[in-house]
């Protein structure tokens, strides 16, 4: 299923590659990036309260009974927060490399 999910993120972000490489499309990307960046802009701050909501995160409180120093619970914590906006990175990756 996440190979199937990635797949239409990483689809979705060639597709902006070649848009965003083309330069005919200039006036089409200066209407609709605004939008666009505001859109990942809400993805970004809406999946991870989503995945806070299901239990995606850490809970600290259950995990003092083990002896992991704190550095390494933010490096945890830092790791599933990334991992929860993987599609959009792909996405902005995608607009970068075309507009280069």
């Amino acid at each position: 299923m996440s190979l199937i999910w990635y797949g239409l993120w990483t689809g979705a972000a060639y597709s902006f590659l070649r848009v965003f490489s083309n330069p005919a499309e200039v006036p089409i990307i200066r209407i609709a990036l605004p939008g666009g960046l505001l859109l990942i802009f809400l993805y970004w701050q809406v999946v991870p309260l989503m995945l806070a909501t299901t239990g995606s995160s850490l809970d600290l409180r259950k995990l003092r009974a083990y002896p992991i120093p704190d550095g390494q619970l933010f490096s945890i914590e830092v790791l599933l927060r990334v991992t929860a906006g993987v599609e959009m990175v792909l996405v902005l990756m995608g607009m970068t490399i075309g507009a280069c």
